[in-house]
């Protein structure tokens, strides 16, 4: 066994407490379909704010038939920014 192992803290949100409660019914899947990510069956899938925000945009574009895109959106990207800036990743599980 390796002797100087370099253990690491990682900050992270939920992704369920970024999204907000109007979109639940639809947006979770949403975002699963054709995502440059995979998620499930894990404790945790921790992605960086910025590849998250990347695919959250391209989805709202994709849905925007969905009531309240726009009362959401600007607030949901400058958490994102604000997540990036700090470091501190999404979590998919969650």
């Amino acid at each position: 066994m390796k002797k100087d192992l370099l253990i690491e803290e990682v900050k992270h949100v939920a992704m369920s407490q970024v999204m907000p409660e109007e979109w639940h019914s639809w947006i979770f899947y949403a975002l699963s379909e054709d995502a440059p990510f995979s998620w499930g069956d894990n404790n945790m899938t921790l992605i960086h704010a910025d590849r998250f925000m990347d695919h959250l945009v391209d989805t709202l574009d994709l849905h925007d038939q969905e009531k309240n895109i726009e009362d959401f959106r600007e607030s949901i990207i400058d958490t994102l920014k604000y997540l990036s800036a700090n470091n501190i990743y999404v979590d998919l599980e969650s």
